[in-house]
């Protein structure tokens, strides 16, 4: 359900001049431009100076033009607080109700100022409180999911803790997620309405179990869980914050208003203590965190809830190389019968561990949770779920008292202690057509295949924005790349599970074949594929194949389509070295019915010494020459 009351219309009566008059004046010529009130609006400052509240319902203001001035927001609020109540229609439309954390703010900073406010009884906001009767809070990190343009760099979203009880369970805790609601699941349609602001944003509530069955078992996602340490007045504040915001829309921007903007905006409003800084103006999900782990005492505990394929990869894990190749034989067989017989001579705890990882490989496929059945491999799962009853505890050990067995935490994969975002780089390098260059590059988000793994999942690379710049002498800089976007998976899953292998990229760039002098020269092109990847020896190997189109100028400028083939490994020399080779072979095809075969190698060394800065060496060879690039990058 969405968050919040119906209808917020708020009017009639008036307030008593001489009660009102003195404080409503002091009060919009001193707080006004309070930080902490302006994000208690969610205003923030716009291009060339203007500055506007990111909600847009007309509901979360008492001044008609209260989105776009504070001051006049103020003072329209103060005014309302002080109205009759029985002179409204209904109690709950009251100023009291609807902006309990603006009156609680202007309650602390005037003080005795404020005096003589009404008694009103908030009905829908004393319900809403009970039913929520939230204890502590904990914000959600949904892991990165390639499959998907609106969740390819994470998700955030909160969870309202309640106090445990002798009924309490965790997954029956409510979510607070902003969710934007689109009209298209094309990836390029999806990425232009979300950075031009096309689509709706609202505040979502819904039980905690629904986000664990979307993210944990229908997308295989990942779950980290990072419980904040906050006071009763700073929850109470937070809960206020909330309220207000309710069923109010704030338009969805892919970088600067998103799940995680939204959410960091919500606590910074609720918390004025701890300065939750974006660092720059767009806003990724693992950037949030690590905002939140730089404020002392901000964050408590961390909790890791696996997916389903996360829960049988690590289950599968434990087997010796006999075991996982019975639970292969026994996937592929899909025989209850057989795999009974099977099973049967062997001992009590490798018995217990075969069928918890088939168990956990049949959730996985068949994305089982809650009351959802298996199709597929139902009897299968029935058969192996009364043999692993069967089972003594005490003859195979903690393995047999649940079938949710403790799962290890990939402390390597946790979003917070990943690299920051961006990327700026400077260097040099050598051309054999055009000589010796200086090279600056910028990226604002987020990780390719040479960079460290630490906070990503392996063999997933997303960048957006992309921008390299060389200077040659006597020449004025040139664009040499630029990414639109560039999205790469490679994943290197073994056991049953083998996951395809795709990209896609969206850029332009520089040509030198036409010559030194022709630094118009330029491809602008649109490509994808599809292929296989998996581990072979100390690398991860992959190749895939696809298409392009786009267009080509110089000489003879015109348009192209055709096919390309891509392979590639990536080798991990060590916790923060990489070695990333890549060939790639295409044919481009003109409507003039001419064709050109282009050919090339590349090699990429990149040491990262910390998260901040990394050293990085890349050799490309083509037909037409071959360019050494030696670049150290700074993230931040």
């Amino acid at each position: 359900m969405l968050l919040g009351q119906g209808a917020r219309a708020h009017g009639g009566g008036s307030a008593k001049p001489d009660a009102t008059a003195a404080t409503v004046k002091a009060a919009s010529l001193q707080l006004a431009n309070d930080p902490e009130w302006l994000r208690l609006l969610f205003m923030r400052d716009m291009v060339f100076g203007a500055r506007r509240s990111l909600v847009s319902g007309p509901r979360y203001f008492a001044a008609a033009d209260g989105r776009q001035h504070a001051d006049h927001e103020l003072r329209a609020d103060l005014e309302a607080f002080y109205l009759d109540p029985s002179t409204l229609p209904s109690v709950d439309t009251h100023a009291q109700c609807l902006y309990p954390a603006r009156l609680n703010w202007l309650k602390a900073k005037l003080g005795s100022a404020l005096q003589n406010l009404p008694k009103v009884a908030c009905h829908e906001y004393d319900k809403w409180q009970a039913r929520v009767a939230v204890d502590h809070v904990a914000i959600v990190f949904s892991s990165y999911f390639a499959n998907n343009p609106a969740s390819m760099f994470g998700h955030s979203f909160l969870v309202l803790r309640r106090k445990p009880g002798p009924l309490y369970h965790a997954l029956l805790d409510e979510s607070i997620s902003y969710v934007a609601f689109p009209d298209t699941e094309n990836p390029l349609f999806y990425s232009l309405k979300g950075l031009t602001g096309l689509f709706p944003g609202r505040l979502l509530m819904q039980p905690y179990y629904m986000k664990v069955q979307e993210y944990n078992n229908a997308d295989s996602r990942d779950l980290w869980e990072y419980e904040l340490s906050l006071n009763p007045t700073q929850l109470l504040r937070l809960m206020d914050v909330l309220w207000e915001l309710g069923r109010n829309d704030i338009p969805y921007y892919y970088f600067d208003q998103n799940c995680s903007a939204i959410m960091q905006l919500i606590l910074a409003a609720a918390l004025p203590e701890h300065d939750l800084d974006f660092g720059h103006p767009w806003v990724i999900p693992s950037d949030t965190l690590r905002s939140m782990q730089r404020q002392p005492g901000l964050v408590g505990r961390v909790i890791y809830r696996p997916s389903s394929l996360s829960a049988f990869l690590q289950s599968y894990r434990t087997l010796d190389a006999a075991e996982q190749h019975l639970v292969d034989h026994i996937m592929a067989d899909n025989e209850s019968a057989q795999a009974l017989l099977e099973l049967r001579p062997l001992d009590l705890k490798s018995k217990a561990a075969i069928i918890d990882a088939v168990l956990d490989c049949i959730d996985f496929k068949e994305r089982i949770a809650g009351s959802k059945d298996p199709v597929t491999y139902a009897a299968l799962r029935s058969a192996l779920l009364i043999e692993r009853a069967k089972l003594p505890n005490r003859a195979v050990g903690a393995l047999a008292q649940s079938h949710e067995v403790s799962r290890t935490e990939p402390l390597e994969e946790r979003p917070d202690v990943s690299a920051p975002s961006a990327r700026i780089s400077v260097g040099a390098g050598t051309s054999s057509g055009q000589g010796g260059f200086a090279a600056a590059e910028w990226r604002p988000a987020l990780h390719d295949l040479a960079s460290p793994d630490e906070g990503f999942p392996p063999g997933l690379a997303i960048e957006f924005f992309g921008l390299t710049v060389r200077a040659y002498p006597d020449h004025p800089p040139v664009l040499q790349n630029f990414n639109l976007i560039a999205i790469h998976s490679v994943p290197s899953i073994e056991a049953i599970v083998r996951p395809r292998a795709w990209s896609f990229e969206i850029g332009s760039q520089a040509l030198d074949s036409c010559g030194k002098d022709d630094f118009n020269c330029r491809q602008s092109y649109l490509r994808g594929g599809r292929g296989l990847s998996g581990r072979l020896g100390p690398a991860v190997a992959y190749a895939l194949l696809g298409a392009q189109s786009g267009y080509q100028g110089g000489t003879k400028p015109a348009g192209f389509a055709g096919p390309y083939i891509t392979a590639g490994s990536i080798f991990k020399l060590s916790r923060r070295l990489k070695l990333n080779i890549e060939g790639v072979r295409s044919r481009q095809f003109s409507p003039q019915g001419h064709s050109q075969d282009r050919d090339e190698l590349s090699s990429v060394l990149a040491w990262a010494p910390n998260l901040d800065s990394e050293w990085r060496w890349s050799c490309i060879g083509r037909r037409q020459g071959t360019e050494w690039v030696f670049l150290y990058s700074h993230y931040y």
